[in-house]
């Protein structure tokens, strides 16, 4: 399980600006932080560093109020799971290749020599994927 501190922000779309920003204002007591052109405000509660988005698009009107109007929503990872992590393409010692979610990444050249970052399967999930293969194809043969 990833490890969060919390959601921070959500994206929603509506159909009537105003009309919600005045619910979450007056409901949440949240404050207008900026706009961006006169389709989408930001709003968050005092002290603290979350917020919400209003987006009144009108191309994308029809999700509006499907699955609560939500766009998109992000977390803060928990400090440990939020390090940087040295990568480069210059091949420094420790900075090659790192795993993420299961993925290896790594550079390597293309065809053209340029370049190009690769992606495979980590070795530790292969691995213990092909031991749960093997365990189930033992399990299975003996039960025929």
């Amino acid at each position: 399980m990833i490890k969060t501190q919390g959601l921070t922000h959500i994206h929603l779309m509506v159909r009537n600006l105003e009309r919600s920003l005045r619910f979450y204002q007056e409901v949440f007591g949240m404050r207008e932080r900026f706009r961006e052109g006169n389709a989408m405000v930001f709003l968050n509660t005092p002290g603290s560093q979350d917020s919400i988005t209003l987006n009144e698009d009108a191309s994308k009107v029809e999700v509006a109020g499907e699955g609560g109007g939500i766009a998109h929503f992000g977390f803060r990872l928990a400090a440990a799971k939020s390090r940087v992590i040295p990568f480069n393409r210059n091949g420094e010692p420790g900075a090659t290749r790192f795993d993420f979610l299961g993925f290896e990444f790594s550079w390597g050249k293309d065809r053209a020599c340029k370049p190009h970052l690769k992606r495979r399967t980590s070795r530790k999930k292969l691995r213990n994927s092909l031991a749960n293969f093997t365990a189930w194809c033992k399990q299975s043969r003996m039960s025929r």
